[in-house]
């Protein structure tokens, strides 16, 4: 019998993913808010563990840990679904692992993935909110002017920069939009950070492009409130 390869998990899973939690809410709530998950000591506390072994998945297996469960069905593309983090989503929250995309609760994939909003579920007018979520894993993420963000949660505009945002991606995320109330509520994750752009928020392309994104996060907010 092969032993399981996990990853660490919540220390106290009640309260690391209330704080996860309020995270969440806050980068979902104020779309292209930067929220840095090593900030303060309440956050760190809750995947210093694996941040520690310079995992580039720490922030994403955080969020996957506090927003899944025995209910949700995920669907994880190449460039995630090693051993360790497909066992760990399976022991740890009990998932369903789904055969195709479009039938997935959640999807889990690297930027370089995120191609075409028609292979995901969008939902349907009488029942958006029936919509996938999607999480996406990005090298880093700054408040540079690669795109301008606005809409419910900013007030007048927020700037944003994703590496590997080029512009086939730019007009995917606007397109999103143009679905509303249907559409996709987009999660990027790094490997410490966080942000949201959510089906709601409207997209305007900025000054700078993909290249020029310096490999290093730049913070515009600093906790959950």
């Amino acid at each position: 019998m092969s032993s399981l390869d996990l990853l660490p998990a919540f220390i106290d899973e009640s309260t690391d993913s209330q704080v996860v939690f309020r995270h969440i809410l806050k980068a979902m709530s104020e779309p292209g808010t930067i929220i840095d998950m090593t900030n303060n000591k309440e956050s760190y506390s809750t995947f210093s563990s694996l941040s520690m072994q310079q995992n580039k998945l720490s922030c994403l297996w955080s969020v996957a840990q506090t927003l899944l469960d025995s209910d949700c069905s995920v669907f994880v593309c190449a460039s995630i679904s090693d051993k360790s983090f497909m066992q760990s989503l399976s022991f740890f929250t009990g998932v369903s692992f789904a055969h195709d995309i479009k039938s997935a609760d959640f999807i889990f994939m690297s930027m370089h993935e995120l191609k075409d909003l028609n292979d995901f579920n969008l939902g349907g007018i009488e029942k958006p909110h029936l919509s996938s979520t999607v999480l996406v894993y990005v090298e880093s993420m700054t408040a540079a002017e690669q795109i301008i963000l606005s809409g419910p949660g900013i007030k007048g505009s927020r700037s944003l920069a994703l590496t590997g945002l080029d512009a086939e991606k730019i007009d995917l995320l606007k397109n999103n939009n143009k679905l509303y109330p249907c559409g996709i509520d987009f999660i990027f994750c790094s490997e410490t950070s966080m942000t949201a752009i959510a089906r709601s928020t409207q997209i305007k392309s900025g000054y700078i492009n993909s290249d020029n994104i310096k490999n290093k996060t730049t913070i515009n907010t600093t906790e959950a409130q």
